[in-house]
């Protein structure tokens, strides 16, 4: 909750104080800017903490750009823990003073029911706000809010204006979604010829998106002589960038020789991939990702390296050796409980504050192994590794917030509030 400070009566003024004051509220002006651009500069540096000792008081004196990057900071969850509940009642704070990307945000988080109830309703009208006032990001988020079917307020046509609004501004991502919808005549009148065209100017910004739907019109002919040999050029690319439908689309190619010379065993490994990382699950989430290695370690020779070589260290107490000595008998496979041992050193090394220990009993829990799979707990681990600093955690979390519900979401968040002030003593 905000505090205020004790109010005081003003006093009647005479000309020459009344200019005082309004010099003062003059030269007071740019020194809040630069404090609020000195705490931008913190968080790009990743000096989360610093700049958070900065924004908090200039957004609880109601600066909008400081309580947007506050919120902004409690949402990514990188160097403090991820809070959305306190994200969204900054965020607010801010979009109620007009702020566009707080409008923006505001909508999404009411989309997607993170720190506020799901209302489809109230994500329509901040966004819609935020996309009134030009910026192209904001248009294009809002065309995708309006082609969404699931949020129950669909409108093509109107997803369509807001799409080519962003796209007329040199939207790559609106660009592709536009050409979607020439392409298949949803809220515009079909016009393929169109559609290839916006597809070949997002493919030349590097948009998978577009390079994978070139690239299935180039396969098919659709509206253009069909080009195989481009078409396996165009899904190479986008699978490159991690497309899960690229993958699978050029593994066809590959299994009937289409463009190239054909390859069952290259087809089988992309139809793989491709499921891999196209999995809605939480597993799926990670399944692509090994364990975290510390940053700060010399790299380990996995050829050469054995338990015993850490194992006195750890008993004794080091987070390092214990860590080590986690991470070598979860690497290794063929060991039988080695993932159980692990996942016990990895605990104790992370109770004394070691971000990718947490990060790896993590990715344990989702994946089940050494322990019960549990999204939630493996959520948490994940969540104080980002709060501790290791941005890599943060991508993960991500990723699998992204497959949890919001009661699980909240459940690890409540979680992640006892055990990081455990770990900070």
């Amino acid at each position: 909750m905000d505090r205020q400070g004790a109010r005081r009566r003003l006093r009647p003024a005479g000309p020459s104080t009344a200019a005082a004051l309004l010099l003062a509220l003059v030269m007071a002006l740019p020194a809040r800017a630069e404090t609020v651009e000195r705490a931008s500069a913190l968080l790009d540096a990743g000096e989360i903490v610093a700049a958070v000792r900065i924004l908090e008081p200039l957004a609880k004196d109601g600066d909008a750009s400081a309580e947007y990057l506050l919120g902004k900071t409690h949402l990514d969850g990188i160097g403090l823990p991820q809070d959305f509940t306190a994200a969204a009642r900054w965020i607010e704070k801010a979009a109620e003073k007009d702020d566009a990307r707080a409008q923006n945000l505001l909508g999404r988080l009411y989309a997607q029911g993170l720190g506020v109830e799901r209302d489809a309703g109230a994500a329509m009208r901040w966004m819609r706000r935020a996309a009134e006032k030009g910026d192209p990001v904001h248009q294009y988020d809002l065309g995708i809010l309006l082609d969404d079917a699931g949020m129950g307020a669909q409108d093509r046509q109107e997803a369509a204006r807001w799409f080519e609004a962003a796209a007329a501004q040199g939207h790559a991502a609106a660009k592709t979604s536009l050409g979607l919808a020439y392409q298949q005549g949803a809220g515009v009148s079909k016009d393929l010829a169109r559609a290839a065209r916006l597809f070949g100017e997002a493919t030349d910004a590097g948009d998978a998106r577009a390079q994978n739907n070139l690239g299935l019109m180039l396969a098919r002919g659709e509206g253009m002589p069909q080009d195989y040999e481009r078409a396996v050029e165009l899904f190479r690319k986008a699978a490159t960038q991690g497309q899960s439908q690229a993958m699978y689309n050029l593994g066809v190619m590959y299994e009937n020789g289409f463009g190239i010379d054909r390859d069952e065993a290259k087809a089988r490994e992309l139809y793989a991939q491709a499921g891999r990382t196209g999995g809605d699950s939480a597993t799926d989430a990670v399944s692509d990702s090994g364990l975290l290695y510390d940053p700060r370690l010399q790299p380990l020779d996995m050829t050469k390296a054995r338990s015993e070589d850490f194992a006195a260290a750890a008993g004794n107490g080091d987070p390092l050796a214990m860590f080590l000595l986690g991470y070598v008998e979860a690497s290794d496979e063929t060991r039988p409980g080695g993932a159980s041992r692990a996942a016990a050193w990895f605990e104790k090394a992370a109770g004394l504050g070691l971000p990718a220990a947490m990060a790896n009993l993590g990715l344990l829990h989702i994946r089940g192994r050494g322990v019960p799979q549990d999204y939630v707990v493996g959520y948490m681990w994940l969540n104080l590794a980002a709060a501790a600093g290791l941005s890599e955690a943060a991508t993960l979390r991500d990723r699998v917030g992204a497959a949890m519900t919001p009661t699980q979401l909240a459940e690890a968040h409540h979680l992640v509030e006892s055990r990081w002030q455990a770990i900070r003593k």
